[in-house]
C-alpha cells in the first residue's frame, strides 16, 4: 500500500523513530497521507516481522528503526510497480489527450463545412433577391417602354405626343 511504501522510504535516509517517520510520511505527501500511531506501529511490527526492518534502538518507550536489504528490496519492487503503473497511467492519458485532440479536429472539420453550407446558402439567397430584384426592374422598364411606345404611337397618329398636346394645352389655358 502508498502507507508501506512511505514507511520503508522513510527510512532510506537512516534510523528513525515513529514520530519521525509519521512526520516524514506527512511532510512527503503534503498531508495526503497521514498515519495515526495505530497503522504506523501495525506497519512497523510487521515490517520486523517479515525482516525488512530492524530495530536499532531502544530508549524507554522510543524504538527508532532501519530498513534492510530485504526492506530495500521490497522498497524497490514497489517503486518499480509504482513506476510501470505511471507509464501505464501516462499511455493511457496520451492515448485519450490523443483522442480527444482527433475528436476536436473532426468537430472543427465539421463546424466549418456548417459554416461554409451556411455561407453558401446565404449566397444563394443573395443571389435569388438580386435576381428577383433584377426581374422587377426589368418588368418595370418593359412596362414603361410599352407606355412610352404607346404615347409615342398616339402621338403619331394625333400630329404629335400627348406629353407635348398637354403642355401646350396648358399654356392656352385649356
Amino acid at each position: 500500500t502508498g502507507s508501506m511504501f512511505y514507511v520503508l522510504l522513510s527510512l532510506l535516509g537512516g534510523a528513525k523513530c515513529g514520530t519521525e517517520i509519521a512526520a516524514f510520511v506527512s511532510a512527503r505527501t503534503e498531508q495526503r497521507v497521514l498515519l495515526g500511531p495505530g497503522t504506523l506501529y501495525n506497519l512497523l511490527d510487521s515490517f520486523l516481522q517479515a525482516g525488512m526492518i530492524q530495530e536499532t534502538s531502544v530508549v524507554g518507550r522510543k524504538r527508532s528503526y532501519r530498513i534492510t536489504g530485504k526492506g530495500q528490496a521490497a522498497l524497490d519492487a514497489e517503486r518499480a510497480a509504482f513506476e510501470a503503473e505511471k507509464a501505464a497511467f501516462e499511455a493511457q492519458k496520451a492515448k485519450e489527450e490523443e483522442a480527444a485532440r482527433k475528436q476536436a479536429e473532426k468537430a472543427a472539420e465539421a463546424a466549418q463545412k456548417k459554416l461554409e453550407k451556411e455561407l453558401e446558402r446565404e449566397e444563394a439567397r443573395r443571389q435569388k433577391e438580386a435576381d428577383r430584384r433584377k426581374a422587377k426592374i426589368e418588368s418595370q422598364l418593359i412596362s414603361a417602354g410599352g407606355q412610352i411606345l404607346k404615347r409615342g404611337l398616339m402621338g403619331t397618329l394625333f400630329g404629335g405626343s400627348t406629353t407635348t398636346r398637354r403642355s401646350s394645352s396648358r399654356r392656352r389655358g385649356w
